[in-house]
């Protein structure tokens, strides 16, 4: 007896400007499209990170990358089964 998938689901994530500096309120809008899945949306997992490069001037490679990670939460969510859902975060 095989398994069926429960469908597929789509999302958005558009930050509220392309440049943060620190002490910045960081806004997050994330949407999603669970019309085509079977299974409702539990918890969201955010994770921001800030990643710092180095780069050789001669040939464009990155030589030090460093991530520090910023947020990391996981929120509660209220998308059910075959539904779409608007949130806005603020961090």
């Amino acid at each position: 007896m095989g398994l069926m998938g429960a469908g597929t689901c789509s999302y958005v994530c558009k930050f509220e400007k392309d440049v943060l500096y620190p002490k910045d309120l960081i806004k997050l809008n994330v949407e999603i499209d669970n019309s085509k899945c079977s299974k409702k949306i539990e918890k969201y997992k955010i994770k921001l990170l800030r990643r710092t490069q180095v780069f050789n001037l001669k040939n464009s490679k990155p030589i030090y990358t460093n991530d520090q990670i910023l947020v990391s939460e996981k929120l509660d969510s209220a998308c059910a089964a075959k539904a779409s859902e608007t949130k806005e975060f603020e961090f």
